[in-house]
């Protein structure tokens, strides 16, 4: 095995992990969008569910990936890590919207 084939098997381990990360950015924005459209048409239980979703499974998933994989991809880092922050606010905000204040 030499350099070029060392060097390509760990190009694709950082690109599989880059993958999965954005991946699960993907799941996160789309329970958001589910969120919106929930609330947006009053359908309270819904909105409520998405977003138990986002704050126990998706948003977890994109933190514990990042955090046990990132060093593989270090250049995505800051990015999901800022990412998976902003989202937390906005289901912050979003539970506080649905309990009415």
């Amino acid at each position: 095995m030499g350099i070029p084939a060392i060097l390509a098997g760990c190009l694709f381990v950082s690109s599989a992990v880059t993958f999965m990360q954005f991946i699960h950015e993907e799941a996160i924005q789309t329970c958001s969008m589910a969120v919106y459209m929930a609330v947006r048409n009053r359908r309270y239980s819904a909105a409520r569910a998405a977003l138990r979703d986002l704050k126990t499974i998706h948003i977890p998933m994109l933190q514990d990936t990042t955090k046990m994989l990132g060093w593989l991809a270090p250049w995505t880092i800051p990015c999901f890590t800022a990412f998976a922050l902003a989202s937390l606010r906005a289901a912050d905000t979003w539970e506080e919207i649905l309990a009415g204040g």
